[in-house]
């Protein structure tokens, strides 16, 4: 998955873990309750200068208002139970938990719009391709990740002219992140399929959004991460009046974040495309969605723009 790193290459410790059993209750979004929204609305501080920064304000709006504007109603917020997340310790016990996750997709494949109208056998092997593409990181496993990628028939790292050196900085990349987040849990029952894109029409730029609000997340954030540096036979696939039709498999979790010692709650996703030359499911995109309450002040548009796209970064594959 670059501008800000994202959330990737999970590693499962013991130490970590136990909090991890117990989640923090969220704050829950709903009628009556105030959120704060990110909105340019003007600058504070005119002056350009190398030691002062553009100030952008926080507006505080009604939490009816805002979902009212996304098409979002209260009757629609619907938060995950505890009880709906099956905890996991090791590679093993993710594994155990894939069948039914990839039940789970094929079955929804079957009413998505447009992916409902392909063959069975096409739907079960984008379900394949699915959970093939998320084990690896639910699991933290690198070795993992690099022979999924290359079953799915994605390109392997270039290590001309130091092999040992550029598999040293891939597994790093893969790795950055492990010190911040766990996953510690799956809700497979809750998992979706949705149309993320068609080639006419584009992603909705609200939809981490949407989901976030629905789930009634205080503030939805998260990071989205192109793969076509592993998928070079997807590239292109979000160009606007043409590309390709991505559907996005996406599964609740349940995470630690070892900054803040809580374990929380957020949806791993990724979307799903195939590629035009060999017909293969492969993923064009993995996003991290969560409540992204922690995320600091803004000082400058730069930082306002990166947040309103989600962070993208190219760390995760």
């Amino acid at each position: 998955m670059s501008p800000s790193p994202p959330d990737e290459g999970f590693q499962h410790e013991s130490a970590s873990r136990e909090p991890g059993r117990r989640r923090r209750p969220l704050v829950l979004v709903g009628v009556g309750l105030t959120v704060v929204v990110v909105a340019v609305t003007g600058w504070l501080a005119v002056q350009r200068s190398r030691h002062q920064h553009a100030v952008v304000q926080r507006l505080e709006a009604g939490a009816a208002d805002i979902m009212a504007d996304l098409g979002i109603t209260p009757d629609q917020v619907h938060p995950i139970p505890d009880e709906a997340f099956v905890p996991y310790a090791d590679g093993e016990e993710v594994a155990a938990l894939m069948p039914g996750l990839r039940e789970r997709f094929f079955a929804l494949s079957a009413t998505t719009p447009g992916l409902g109208d392909l063959p069975a056998e096409t739907r079960r092997a984008f379900a394949e391709a699915a959970v093939l593409s998320l084990e690896p990181f639910l699991a933290g496993d690198f070795d993992m990740h690099m022979r999924h990628v290359e079953k799915l028939g994605g390109a392997l790292p270039d290590t001309d002219p130091d092999p040992e050196e550029a598999w040293r900085r891939v597994r790093f990349r893969w790795g950055y992140n492990a010190n911040r987040f766990v996953f510690t849990a799956l809700a497979v029952d809750r998992a979706e399929v949705i149309v993320y894109r068609t080639p006419d029409q584009p992603a909705d730029r609200f939809h981490a959004i949407r989901l976030g609000y629905r789930l009634g997340w205080l503030k939805p954030g998260g990071h989205p991460t192109k793969t076509t540096e592993r998928y070079p036979g997807l590239k292109g696939w979000d160009e606007e009046g043409a590309g390709l039709a991505v559907y996005e498999a996406r599964v609740p979790v349940e995470f630690f974040l070892k900054k803040l010692g809580q374990t929380r709650q957020g949806v791993l996703g990724v979307g799903m495309a195939q590629n035009l030359e060999t017909g293969q499911w492969q993923p064009a995109i993995i996003r991290f969605y969560h409540d992204d309450t922690q995320n600091p002040e803004f000082r400058s548009e730069e930082e306002v723009k990166a947040y309103i796209k989600n962070l993208p970064g190219n760390l995760w594959m």
